[in-house]
């Protein structure tokens, strides 16, 4: 029987590096054969939502734009939702900024914590909470 992990991921992409650091393990925990369940909650809420790329000009030059970009996760968390981890988002924390209603990444499920985040932790055998 597999093991299952549960990520509490409450930071974004920009703000530190608790995304990139709870998706690796992600990565590294289904390739190992565990299950994993990740909620994004706060913050991390807006990993979920598709981007909506400028129209016209950007105001950023190339090379803070590609120092900008090597952080984005929106397409790993794709990846890891099609390698079968669960991923929710919290509509709460999406009200809250404004964000819900927005498009989801293909694989990110709308959540909430009554329901999504209590049934990840009744089906888990670790939690690990992300962010600052």
């Amino acid at each position: 029987m597999s093991k299952n992990l549960t990520i509490n991921l409450l930071s974004g992409y920009q703000e530190n590096e608790d995304a990139l650091f709870a998706v690796n393990l992600a990565e590294a925990a289904l390739s190992k054969g565990y299950g994993v369940k990740i909620f994004l909650y706060g913050n991390g809420c807006n990993l979920a939502n598709q981007e909506h790329p400028v129209q016209g000009a950007s105001h950023m030059n190339a090379r803070l734009q590609a120092h900008m970009d090597i952080g984005k996760i929106g397409p790993r968390l794709e990846k890891i939702a099609a390698m079968g981890a669960e991923i929710a988002t919290c509509h709460t924390t999406e009200y809250g900024r404004g964000t819900e209603g927005d498009a989801y990444r293909v694989g990110i499920k709308w959540g909430d914590v009554g329901q999504s985040f209590t049934k990840f932790l009744l089906t888990s055998d670790v939690l690990l909470t992300f962010g600052h």
